[in-house]
């Protein structure tokens, strides 16, 4: 699945540019897509192995996983921008930056949120909850 994807995101990089620039840069759009896939699973395993080390789960460098990730993509966006647009460097990284921003602090702040609500509950699906009575002696 995440072959596809990555395909898929490197085809749409790759189309705007040869739009744009007129060029072939498939495989460079796949060497980011792929580089941004290893960052993204690295930079997870790293910060969960050291919020399970430390113990950091109560406390604000539990954020660290949601970090990673959203750095993650902000320099994969920024290093297609780079191949894409002739535009300063600094202002595709603050592209790069917001469009990520936008993109993802929503969504965390909403599975966050919810999440909150059934904090130290066991919540079993109904598909898995036995019906039968309970056998009398």
């Amino acid at each position: 699945m995440a072959a596809v994807a990555m395909l898929g995101w490197s085809g749409l990089w790759w189309v705007s540019s040869r739009h744009v620039n007129k060029g072939d840069t498939f495989l460079a759009h796949a060497a980011i897509a792929g580089g941004m896939i290893v960052l993204a699973v690295l930079g997870d395993l790293i910060a969960n192995s050291l919020a399970f080390a430390f113990d950091l789960y109560n406390s604000p460098w539990n954020y660290m996983d949601d970090f990673t990730l959203m750095a993650a993509i902000s320099f994969s966006v920024y290093r297609h921008l780079r191949l894409v647009s002739r535009k300063r460097q600094w202002v595709l990284g603050v592209l790069a930056c917001l469009f990520v921003a936008a993109l993802m602090l929503p969504m965390d702040y909403a599975s966050n949120e919810q999440s909150r609500e059934k904090l130290g509950e066991l919540e079993i699906p109904s598909s898995l909850r036995l019906n039968a009575k309970p056998d009398k002696h």
